[in-house]
């Protein structure tokens, strides 16, 4: 197995416990500051804060896998793409 497919299986792993991480995560946090909002502005701005802070840093990470991802697919695409190249009336 190459360190390719590893750290492929590895951010597969990682994405299987962090999706569901990140979603529960930022629902309470967002549950809590809807709780919270009433009594103490300051703590529900927070959460909110501190809910987006934690979608926009799952967001990044998503992304960033998949760039790289796809551009490793694309590179081993064209690496394995063969051309056979057949001149005709050479050596005539």
């Amino acid at each position: 197995m190459s360190s390719d497919q590893r750290n492929l299986l590895s951010d597969l792993v990682c994405f299987l416990l962090l999706t569901p991480l990140a979603a529960a995560s930022a629902y309470l946090c967002f549950l809590g500051s809807r709780h919270y909002f009433h009594t103490s502005r300051g703590e529900a701005i927070g959460l909110i804060f501190l809910a987006s802070f934690l979608l926009l840093i799952y967001l990044l990470w998503l992304g960033i896998c998949i760039r790289l991802y796809s551009m490793f697919i694309i590179k081993k695409k064209l690496n394995s793409l063969c051309l056979n190249l057949v001149v005709e009336g050479c050596g005539k």
